[in-house]
């Protein structure tokens, strides 16, 4: 089944106030990208996009989700590269809130 059947198939399955969407980055790509470019690690390129190499160790292991400005710093960097392969959407459904007893 291709991407998009799933996809589909997961959207017409599941209500669409459960699902809670994001982007994560494509990890292999934006390595890829930085070895092509001759940027020898991921600090360096942390400095190119302007972030600390800790914000981009946390996206890039997907512990936080990139803000507009990242995205944006991203492009600028790379304005040859597509968005849509540098980065993946994910749609999970968002985990059900317990009602704690009183």
């Amino acid at each position: 089944m291709s991407v998009r059947a799933r996809t589909v198939a997961f959207m017409n399955a599941t209500p669409v106030a459960a699902i809670e969407p994001r982007l994560e980055l494509n990890r292999k790509k934006l390595d890829e990208l930085r070895r092509a470019n001759g940027i020898g690690s991921e600090a360096e390129l942390a400095k190119i996009i302007g972030v600390s190499p800790a914000t981009l160790w946390r996206i890039t292991n997907r512990e936080s989700v990139p803000s507009n400005g990242f995205i944006a710093r991203l492009k600028i960097a790379f304005p040859h590269v597509a968005l849509e392969s540098l980065f993946d959407v994910a749609t999970e459904p968002r985990p059900q809130l317990v009602e704690r007893a009183s």
